[in-house]
């Protein structure tokens, strides 16, 4: 589907969109976190965002996190 007719909360290429997650646990050697996410546990990989400690919200889109959130 073109970009310009996908919704804005989907990805053009995948049709997915990014999800929030809750982060329950870092593994700093494999770059990876334990996420709550839809109700289960998923592993996600940290490659593409630093400083992420258990109780974060991170955005996760394809099994990375893309974004964390600020805390207010």
């Amino acid at each position: 589907m073109p970009a310009d007719r996908c919704p804005p909360e989907h990805c053009a290429l995948c049709g997915d969109e990014a999800l929030l997650a809750l982060v329950l646990s870092v593994d700093e050697a494999r770059q990876s976190a334990d996420v709550e996410l839809d109700g289960g546990v998923r592993t996600v990989a940290l490659d593409l965002v630093g400083g992420v400690e258990p109780g974060d919200a991170v955005l996760v889109h394809q099994g990375f996190a893309i974004g964390r959130m600020e805390r207010g």
